[in-house]
């Protein structure tokens, strides 16, 4: 193209000497057939720049401009495409005027899924704050404010199943200011809540372990004195004038002792004293126990190749007596539980705040009154209770005992129609192991016996309940006198042949410290622990610190006569 800013030499016209300066008239576009081209026209003026002398015409192809520009657009548009698509958590555009959705995603089809719903329409198919109230729809919100908002949605998915989700709401404005489209994404939070109500009620349970840590030491001390008297008392009668009265005192202590056991269950020294067993017998005799004389009756339905468990099993009787009570109070006019037990895998969490492996799952059913749904999420509260008599303590217990064997207790429930209980309780490596029955009777045995407590009532009942058993005994207050009275012995040449060791001594060295220095002392010494509490996991892993045994207070006479004898005669 010329460049018109040069003086003109056209041979043409030898008489005219002027500079030709271009004037825009005008410049267009045109489309014709696939050929685009780009028109421009200038005036030229002569050496004055006031005669125009003509007109240049230029017509330049803009095509290949053209594809460049709309090829970078298809561009963009997919890679923005590809974005959207690759977020897991709904995202749709809605226009304001008409409430059209104008644009989702493919995981915006839980909410949205067919192409031509509107928000409207969608937002009545939810089940949601948005069906009744829009004040707490996002959308209206930010119509209203202008402004992001969120919210929590309570959806139904495909398949029926309830996902809580956190909606986000974001304004779109045009150049004055109004409002003309609503970007919102979704995150589905249902498990994040469901871990948050977990902690909630860990914590909750955290601060009464604290509670019942500070006083069952003590109270297991009281229980313990009352309870070896009365069997000390019932021992010495000659007569059954009083037997009557003794056993409903009896009674009252064991249901002390249930309580205050319950409490523990929630504090750190409440730790499962855990064997290998095969829990089915467990679950025949818990519904024998609980359902005697109730119009209920029990069927089972038990997996033949049962994987055993490990577990501790007194804890573990108390969950399903709880679980079996509460389903037999909720039949008011009887009918059938079921206790279900089989082998269960998880091979991904599904929700289930459980690790990978091989579960034994126990799920009891009833076909009771079912539980409220507002109630669903409080039942394992501690002290929640909709009984007159009840102490809200039943299912908390229960919660707290399988959360401590690495397991999960979850519930389903329907009013009218019923409530199934399902614990998860990790399958144990171990072959199962069949326990041979002890007699439930004292067991008559001879040897020297130390026992250390600071507690005098504590001392003064074992040591004649271990007279009454036919043992020898002697008693000191802590750790310190132990050793020392045992080194005496043993240079005399009458060892004792085992020591019972309370493990917390207030102000006295307890037993986790004695047992290292007296195993220093005798390596082959034989040692109980002993206590009512105790944060420290010595109860539960008592061979790993040396002991022989255990010994839980409160006790029987029977239970201390059967450890001694078994610990005795075995070794």
């Amino acid at each position: 193209m010329q460049d018109f800013t040069e003086p003109n030499t056209d041979s043409d016209n030898p008489h005219v000497s002027h500079t030709f300066v271009g004037h825009p008239v005008f410049c267009y576009d045109e489309c014709i057939g696939s050929l685009c081209i780009s028109f421009s026209e200038e005036m030229v003026l002569d050496d004055n720049d006031e005669l125009l002398i003509g007109i240049i015409s230029t017509a330049i192809g803009i095509e290949e401009e053209r594809n460049q520009v709309e090829q970078q657009i298809l561009t963009q548009k997919t890679f923005l495409n590809n974005i959207l698509e690759s977020l897991s958590h709904p995202l749709y555009v809605i226009d304001i005027k008409n409430y059209t959705l104008k644009m989702w995603n493919a995981a915006a089809n839980i909410i949205s899924p067919e192409e031509h719903l509107t928000c409207h329409e969608a937002i009545h198919r939810l089940d949601s704050p948005c069906s009744n109230r829009g004040i707490h729809c996002p959308l209206e919100m930010v119509k209203r404010t202008k402004k992001a908002q969120t919210v929590e949605h309570v959806h139904y998915d495909r398949d029926g199943n309830p996902r809580t989700f956190e909606v986000h709401g974001h304004p779109v404005l045009d150049d004055n200011g109004t409002l003309i489209q609503v970007i919102q994404y979704a995150f589905d939070v249902t498990d994040r809540n469901r871990m948050l109500e977990e902690l909630q009620k860990t914590q909750k349970l955290e601060s009464l372990g604290i509670l019942a840590g500070g006083i069952a030491h003590d109270f297991n001390n009281i229980i313990t004195a009352i309870l070896g008297n009365i069997e000390i008392l019932k021992v010495y009668m000659s007569t059954h004038t009083h037997d009557e009265r003794l056993h409903k005192i009896e009674n009252a202590v064991f249901r002390a002792r249930d309580l205050i056991q319950q409490l523990l269950t929630f504090s750190k020294g409440g730790a499962p004293i855990k064997k290998t067993l095969s829990i089915v017998e467990l679950l025949k005799e818990s519904a024998g126990f609980v359902l005697r004389g109730s119009n209920v009756k029990c069927e089972f339905s038990i997996q033949e190749d049962l994987w055993a468990v490990e577990i501790d099993e007194s804890q573990i009787s108390q969950v399903i007596n709880n679980l079996l009570l509460n389903a037999d109070q909720a039949m008011h006019d009887g009918g059938t539980i079921r206790i279900i037990a089989e082998n269960h895998i998880i091979y991904n969490v599904n929700g289930l705040p459980l690790h990978k492996g091989k579960y034994v799952r126990i799920s009891i059913e009833d076909h009771g009154i079912g539980i409220p749904e507002e109630n669903i999420s409080k039942i394992f509260d501690p002290y929640f209770t909709t009984k007159e008599r009840g102490n809200g303590l039943g299912l908390t217990t229960a919660y707290s005992i399988i959360r401590k064997h690495d397991g999960y207790i979850t519930v389903d429930s329907r009013v009218g129609r019923g409530s199934t209980f399902s614990i998860y309780l990790p399958a144990s490596d171990e072959s199962k192991k069949t326990e041979q029955k002890i007699e439930k009777h004292v067991i008559k045995g001879t040897g020297n016996v130390l026992v250390v407590d600071d507690e005098d009532t504590v001392r003064d009942v074992a040591l004649h309940m271990l007279n009454l058993c036919g043992y020898k005994a002697d008693c000191v207050t802590d750790g310190a006198e132990a050793l020392e009275l045992y080194q005496q012995s043993m240079a005399a040449g009458h060892p004792y042949d085992i020591v019972i060791m309370d493990l917390t001594i207030p102000g006295g060295l307890g037993g986790k410290e004695t047992i290292k220095k007296l195993l220093e002392i005798d390596p082959q010494a034989k040692a109980i622990a002993s206590s009512g509490y105790s944060s420290a996991p010595v109860m539960s892993e008592f061979k790993k610190y040396g002991f022989r045994g255990v010994l839980t207070k409160p006790y029987r006479m029977q239970e201390l006569s059967e450890l001694l004898h078994r610990i005795l005669k075995n070794d």
